[in-house]
């Protein structure tokens, strides 16, 4: 992301609320990965307040004060980019900045759970509504049976991780096809991508949350 520090303003954002992850843990890329269910409803109005102007409304990477900066701002919207981004990239990045950039830091500015909102948000932006929909029915068809309803099922091995924040949607499809041999379970290619993509949803909580899934876990107040 690149965001001139000093954009944004408008009404404070509500404080969260959140469930917890079903399993916390460490990621391979060196981020604080979250403890937390992240809220993307949530970092869309943090968006829109400190980075639409730099990333654009839409988050096309087209914002107003964005169109003079070299490299251009980042978009989040071109499908075959995205399945190769991590949500922990985007965590620090606001974190840190991105050197050679306009990017600066945001630690100063977003604690650490509103810059996994924001993070996810943006990360999360190319699978709609229908596909999480799709990819929770086809986990309930031909995966919860083994893996359990929430992923946690599997002894020592839950799908419901916070590392997985530290992967790509490639990288946790790959995992996927390469831990079911041919005729273990039937997935398409399309289906094994909508899969994974309700699978993130167990770290973070949609936008159109409530019409994709409910949490398992009852939700609690992050203390601030």
């Amino acid at each position: 992301m690149a965001v001139a520090a000093g954009c944004g303003g408008g009404e404070p954002v509500p404080p969260p609320v959140r469930s917890p992850l079903a399993v916390a843990g460490a990621g391979t890329d060196g981020a604080s990965l979250p403890a937390e269910r992240s809220l993307a409803g949530r970092g869309a109005r943090l968006y829109a307040r400190w980075c639409a102007d730099c990333h654009g409304a839409t988050a096309d990477g087209r914002g107003p004060a964005g169109r003079l900066l070299r490299p251009p701002p980042t978009g989040f919207l071109e499908g075959e980019y995205m399945r190769r981004q991590r949500p922990a990239w985007y965590y620090e990045a606001l974190t840190r900045g991105v050197s050679g950039t306009a990017m600066g830091r945001w630690d100063h500015v977003l604690d650490a759970g509103d810059r996994w909102d924001v993070a996810f948000y943006v990360w999360s932006l190319v699978d709609d509504e229908e596909r999480l929909k799709r990819g929770r029915a086809v986990y309930q068809a031909a995966c919860s049976e083994c893996h359990g309803p929430d992923g946690n099922a599997e002894p020592g091995a839950p799908l419901a991780v916070a590392r997985q924040a530290g992967r790509t949607r490639l990288e946790l499809a790959e995992l996927v096809v390469g831990a079911h041999p041919a005729g273990d379970v039937e997935l398409g290619p399309g289906a094994v991508e909508d899969v994974v993509a309700h699978l993130f949803t167990w770290l973070y909580e949609p936008v159109g949350w409530a019409a994709v899934v409910e949490p398992s876990s009852p939700p609690r107040e992050r203390r601030r």
